[in-house]
């Protein structure tokens, strides 16, 4: 009965301590160029902005590419600040603005 529990102790630390990404220090101007930015991430490995169309790209990490329309810039700046990428993305993109996958 010990070993389980110190099993199921030892697995809930290791899960919450990956689960703790550090936030990306993000220098100078928000990139927005248009150019993929790498994020840390376990969900998603770049993301795109173009703000003349509003236009974000997100790849997940099993390189999946959705493109999300009309998506304000404060949203995106909120994506790359948050320090629980997949949480931010479930509660203010995948919830407000309409997906496409990407055939590449």
């Amino acid at each position: 009965m010990k070993k389980y529990f110190l099993l199921i102790s030892l697995l809930s630390v290791s899960f919450l301590v990956s689960c703790q990404t550090p936030k990306p220090e993000i220098t100078g101007e928000t990139p927005v160029t248009g150019k993929f930015v790498s994020v840390e991430s376990k969900v998603f490995d770049k993301v795109k902005y173009e703000p003349k169309t509003k236009t974000l790209v997100l790849v997940f990490s099993t390189g999946a590419h959705y493109e999300y329309k009309n998506v304000p810039q404060t949203i995106y700046n909120g994506f790359l600040d948050a320090p629980f990428k997949g949480g931010y993305y479930h509660s203010k993109i995948k919830k407000q603005f309409k997906g496409k996958r990407l055939a590449l």
